[in-house]
């Protein structure tokens, strides 16, 4: 039996000027390749970006992704995710298609980030009858990502965050509103599904949704509890009675969001 010829394979994100967002192929072809291709055929991309280096002895074929494990691996990998609305692919930096109409701004949110077990931190997020829970997993620790990601949120960027927690994404998107100082704050769920599940869906004060985010996120690993014994995070042997301090591998205390704070 002949042995099926493999070859490199590369994750490709392409935009075609027709095209609203953009496709997401998992090919054989080199990004140059692809390019030339697509000239040939009359759709010059306006923009292409190689996602991930490329990977070794892989079939040789092209295939596009739209859902299924391994694109949503790759979405919560690098940022990209599926919009279902719009049925194309987005970048870190674009926020996705969401239900209209905007919400009215509120100034009621809360959040909370409980002590963790087992390599699981629980968060909960609430705004009137709105609530969102879930578990963080330390298997994909999110947690120094996510600093950064309010850091961003903080100076006006960032669009989008993603937790990853084995079995789903949750999804932390930002989006502008009419006032420069407000933006949309939507929180969504995907599953292996061509659908997206959204969970929370508010308009509040930038400063208001970064402050809130990481206090809360503080106030747990700042605890007397947490810092005596952080291993049920870490996942790592029980700290003993006479033992020395644990040895923290990261903080998640910012001076850019500790200066937010006291501002």
């Amino acid at each position: 039996m002949a042995r099926e010829k493999t070859c490199d394979h590369y994750h490709i994100a392409i935009r075609c000027a027709e095209a609203k967002g953009w496709v997401l192929v998992f090919t054989c072809y080199t990004p140059d390749q692809i390019r030339a291709r697509l000239v040939r055929r009359g759709k010059a991309p306006v923009e292409l970006r190689e996602l991930l280096s490329a990977e070794r002895g892989f079939p040789m074929r092209t295939s596009m992704y739209r859902r299924g494990s391994t694109a949503d691996t790759l979405a919560s990998h690098t940022g990209w995710v599926y919009d279902d609305i719009a049925c194309c692919w987005w970048p870190p930096e674009a926020p996705i298609t969401v239900p209209s109409p905007r919400p009215r701004p509120t100034a009621d949110f809360s959040v909370t980030f409980a002590m963790p077990e087992f390599g699981w931190l629980p968060v909960t997020l609430v705004s009137g009858s709105q609530k969102v829970y879930f578990e963080a997993s330390e298997v994909f620790d999110p947690l120094p990502g996510f600093v950064r990601w309010l850091e961003k949120v903080a100076s006006g960027g960032a669009s989008r965050f993603v937790f990853d927690v084995e079995d789903t994404n949750v999804e932390f998107h930002i989006m502008p509103a009419p006032d420069a100082d407000f933006v949309r704050f939507v929180v969504a769920f995907t599953m292996l599904l061509p659908t997206r599940s959204f969970e929370l869906d508010i308009v509040l004060g930038r400063r208001q949704l970064v402050t809130t985010l990481y206090s809360a996120l503080r106030k747990m690993w700042t605890s007397d509890a947490f810092q005596a014994d952080p291993t049920p995070w870490f996942c790592d042997d029980p700290v003993e009675a006479g033992e020395p301090p644990y040895e923290f591998p990261y903080s998640i205390v910012s001076p850019v969001l500790e200066a937010l704070i006291e501002d």
